[in-house]
């Protein structure tokens, strides 16, 4: 037994003595040539002592190892002697200790497709954490060591024998190693096979529906004489006016008088059945129409406002995910301290922009549609149709997240990320995809950490806000002083209710911040002002605001002409200086140290940053509106934003999922600096609105263009 644990604890630190001298040569006979055998047994001759032996033997974790493992280890430190092709390439696939640990490179990944090219169904590639606590943000900012050991070796196993040999060390060390006293595997995660599931089948067979949809749908698009087939025709009589009768002598005739009169024309009306409109809605010349046709009621400077708005959020959650996966990760956080690092960190005020134009839009649309009713409107049919309009691409979204991610990621990262939040984030939705599909996620689960998709709760917060709209624009309509005096006390008590919050525990403002009021009540997996419409709401709001104003007055000019180019001047000072001031705001001053900022500070910026920001957005949408934007209209309105711009939603809903895709596929950590995060973010900007445009044709599109023929019938 004492000699199986000598030769255990040899492959073991041979694993960690051995650096890169086999990865340098050309060929794996090189490799086993040069491997150095004998400079790791020389290494670990003390071993071989009694003192070592009884050691271990005292150990209690090495007794707890399995049995099977035990016995696979045995026979891989023979074959390690032998020099094995097989062995060889375990050990040195090994993750080794790098240069640039003080910048941050924690990430020891080794050779995962090395490991599993020796014999995926006898060995297994798992990464461990190496660290002096079993703390979750302990452990995510540990070490983590890639290894390469027999399949028989579970998670359980190699925490045993990692930690047994860390205790060696320290007991064989020469002097005392307080670091060794608590370092210990705190969490280790295998790669496990993935069986597809019916999940899986069901969303490849949703796509491959809407596919062949879509091609017969292209078909009787360009056949239109097959719709005619086997269907009666119907004669209808009717009037065509026309603005100026006497150019169009076809439509005319003169009596005895001498009159010109208009006549009736009895013309052959052929009548498509639904279900071919219907069909008809699904194909690709219809959607790329829709793609890039002007829309009803489209308000053409938003289109530009809206890209930008996504490309800021694309940005932002490239530099963020990335974290994980930079070799030089303190160069990151050193970057997002400077200047220009703000306008990264500031990337979530993009979701001020959507929410403010929602609101917009949706009051515009709905107001116009009560004034031109009557008052009248079918409320409930609103609700569902907005249910719809957001839900089966989000659905679809959500079901390959599940399904077919899991397939498509491999390698050292995706066991990185299930390391840093406790868990694989596929078991969350699978727990909680229905607070998804209910727009609730952003209140349950309560542990932010257990979202589905983490950032899929802005689209509750759009939801949830959307619930007050039509109660709101209704009392707009009947009388607009009571509506709007609703309203501005919504965003009174927004305002106060995010700085009680913010007062309650002093919450960080901004990256590397601790609360100010660190006790016991505060739970810091909490998302107290992030993702509540209560806090959120300021925005929307204004938005509902606006698009009142822009309903009730078409056209509107500053009351004192005169000063017309001061008022237009001054306002755009204003908002820039604003705007400037919530973006860059916190530079410097706020990353002093983790409590810069005092309680007066931050209950100030939590109350005022959304509504600053929003008033300065609001004023670049009015003055695009009554013609004080001058140039920078004409930006907004370039005509390449509009089919941009149609794919908002779906660039929302798949930047995470495409950024994620890439990184964790890879194999080893990434460089930060400017000129890798810019190419990264180009490469990105194709990938996301390549698989927008797929899915837009294919699923988006159709759908709403079936609402629009489904509500003309």
């Amino acid at each position: 037994m004492q000699h199986q644990i000598s030769i255990r604890l040899t492959v073991f630190v041979g694993i960690i003595f051995c650096q890169s001298s086999c990865a340098a040569e050309t060929s794996l006979e090189k490799s086993l040539s040069s491997f150095p055998i004998a400079a790791i047994q020389n290494l670990l001759d003390p071993l071989h002592d009694g003192s070592f032996l009884n050691f271990t033997n005292d150990n209690p974790d090495i007794r707890r190892v399995s049995e099977p493992c035990l016995f696979d280890l045995v026979q891989l430190g023979k074959d390690l002697r032998a020099r094995k092709s097989s062995a060889v390439q375990m050990i040195d696939s090994f993750g080794k200790v790098p240069s640039g640990l003080i910048r941050g490179h924690l990430q020891w990944f080794g050779a995962y497709d090395e490991c599993l090219a020796v014999n995926k169904s006898s060995v297994n590639y798992c990464l461990t954490r190496l660290g002096s606590s079993d703390d979750l943000t302990a452990i995510q900012r540990s070490p983590a060591l890639g290894t390469c050991l027999p399949r028989t070796c579970g998670s359980n196993d190699i925490e045993l024998i990692v930690n047994v040999l860390i205790e060696a060390i320290a007991k064989l060390a020469k002097q005392s190693i307080p670091e060794l006293d608590t370092l210990r595997s705190r969490s280790t995660v295998c790669e496990l096979d993935n069986p597809w599931e019916g999940g899986a089948f069901l969303i490849m067979a949703v796509i491959a529906i809407f596919a062949v949809i879509c091609t017969f749908g292209s078909i009787l698009e360009c056949c239109p004489g097959v719709t005619r087939i086997g269907h009666a025709r119907r004669r209808s009589t009717f009037t065509r006016i026309v603005e100026d009768m006497e150019d169009d002598p076809l439509l005319t005739t003169t009596t005895e008088n001498g009159e010109t009169v208009k006549i009736d024309i009895e013309e052959e009306v052929v009548e498509e059945p639904l279900a071919f409109r219907a069909f008809q809605s699904f194909s690709f010349g219809a959607s790329w129409r829709f793609f890039t046709d002007e829309r009803p009621n489209e308000i053409p400077y938003l289109n530009g406002m809206l890209v930008a708005s996504v490309w800021w959020v694309l940005i932002g959650k490239e530099f963020s995910l990335g974290e994980l996966v930079y070799e030089n990760a303190y160069d990151y956080f050193d970057g997002m301290k400077t200047f220009l690092g703000q306008l990264i960190v500031s990337s979530y005020l993009a979701g001020d922009t959507f929410l403010l134009i929602s609101g917009l839009v949706l009051t515009y649309t709905i107001l116009g549609r009560l004034e031109r009713n009557g008052g009248r409107l079918n409320w409930a049919w609103l609700y569902i149709r907005r249910y719809l309009r957001l839900t089966p691409m989000y659905a679809v979204l959500l079901l390959g997240f599940v399904f077919l991610v899991p397939h498509v990621v491999d390698g050292p990262f995706p066991l990185l990320v299930g390391q840093d939040i406790g868990r694989n984030p596929i078991l969350f939705c699978k727990q909680y995809w229905w607070t998804n599909m209910l727009y609730i996620n952003n209140f349950v689960p309560l542990d932010t950490t257990q979202q589905c998709m983490d950032w899929t709760p802005f689209l509750a917060i759009e939801m949830q806000l959307f619930l007050i709209t039509p109660p709101l624009v209704f009392l707009l309509y009947k009388c607009s002083k009571v509506g709007l005096a609703a309203i501005v006390s919504l965003i009174a008590g927004c305002l106060v209710t995010n700085a009680v919050i913010e007062a309650q525990w002093g919450l960080p403002i901004a990256m590397f911040q601790v609360p100010l009021k660190h006790n016991d009540t505060y739970d810091p997996t909490f998302d107290y002002v992030g993702n509540k419409p209560y806090t959120r709401a300021t925005p929307y709001l204004i938005g509902m605001m606006l698009g009142f104003l822009f309903l009730k007055k078409p056209v509107w000019q500053f009351p004192y002409p005169k000063f017309d180019i001061v008022f237009n001047i001054g306002c755009w000072i204003s908002s820039c200086i604003v705007a400037n001031k919530v973006i860059f705001g916190l530079y410097d001053e706020a990353y002093n140290s983790p409590t810069a900022v005092n309680m007066l500070g931050r209950v100030s910026w939590q109350m005022l940053s959304h509504l600053g920001y929003s008033a300065s957005i609001s004023w670049v949408i009015f003055a695009c509106n009554y013609g004080y934007a001058g140039p920078i209209r004409d930006i907004l309105e370039w005509k390449v934003w509009r089919p941009l711009s149609h794919l908002t939603y779906m660039v929302y809903l798949f930047h995470p999922l495409t950024l994620q895709l890439w990184l964790v596929t890879q194999r080893d950590p990434f460089y930060f600096n400017l000129i890798n995060m810019t190419s990264f973010f180009f490469a990105q900007l194709i990938s996301v609105y390549t698989i927008s445009f797929i899915f837009g044709i294919l699923i988006e599109f159709p759908l709403l263009r079936l609402e629009r023929a489904i509500m003309r019938f």
